[in-house]
């Protein structure tokens, strides 16, 4: 008896490789650091990175099998291309493990303008010594405004330019640009003057943190009271204490 012959069958490989290529797959972690796997269907590669996850390539889109197209693995010339990753936010599939430069040097321009802060809480992943950079570039603008180095800084580099013959005509358009200068109402820095650091995890990471501990104002020994306190939840104790009074 001859064996029964089996119907042939067409498979796409197109759109499961366009499906995988578009997010970072994660492989797990190697050494303190997370493994990831980037697929690329055009070129036909596979490209492993450590860290950082890479960014997902360009990847056209795949239309359905059709009688015309029955393997369904070459795009059409008009196809639309996927949509790409935004420009602001973060691409489906990623996770954030750290702050950027941009919102480093934000922070930094916050911190010129107040005259104090509260910090709890680390800004990345803390586990990891790469992720901490971001929580690292905070403290250290703390300690500096502390210092108050910032502002010797800017004095110092103000003090060092070369002093040059000036005229009337100087002096008129130096007058002009103050008037221009008063009219935006560009805020002044803040005089700093405290740096409080509250939660129990923050405490215990302080030391490893900045390098003068000591330097900062206030450091919460009360654990998460005090934070629960800034939230607005109520305390046991004082709840009690307040309970006691009236019975009195």
């Amino acid at each position: 008896m001859e064996p029964t012959p089996l119907a042939q069958q067409t498979f796409s490989l197109g759109q499961a490789l366009a499906q995988a290529a578009q997010r970072p797959i994660s492989l797990g972690y190697s050494s303190g650091q997370e493994c990831f796997l980037s697929v690329d269907p055009v070129r036909g590669l596979l490209t492993s990175a450590r860290g950082e996850p890479p960014m997902p390539p360009a990847v056209p889109a795949t239309p359905e099998p059709t009688e015309a197209n029955e393997g369904g693995d070459v795009a059409p010339a008009d196809a639309a291309p996927p949509p790409s990753a935004p420009k602001d936010g973060i691409p489906a599939g990623w996770v954030v493990r750290d702050i950027g430069t941009q919102s480093m040097a934000g922070l930094h321009l916050a911190l010129r303008r107040s005259k104090g802060v509260v910090w709890n809480g680390a800004l990345g992943l803390l586990e990891e010594e790469v992720f901490r950079a971001g929580t690292r570039s905070f403290l250290s603008a703390v300690e500096s405004r502390l210092a108050g180095d910032e502002e010797d800084e800017e004095g110092a580099a103000a003090g060092d330019e070369p002093v040059q013959a000036r005229g009337d005509d100087d002096d008129d358009e130096d007058a002009e640009e103050d008037e221009e200068g008063k009219s935006t109402n560009e805020p002044e820095d803040a005089e700093f003057e405290f740096a409080v650091v509250i939660g129990r995890d923050s405490r215990a990471n302080l030391p490893q943190l900045v390098a003068t501990p000591s330097a900062i104002s206030f450091v919460s020994q009360s654990g998460e009271g005090l934070l629960q306190l800034l939230r607005g939840a109520p305390l046991p104790g004082l709840l009690a204490c307040v309970e006691k009074s009236k019975s009195h």
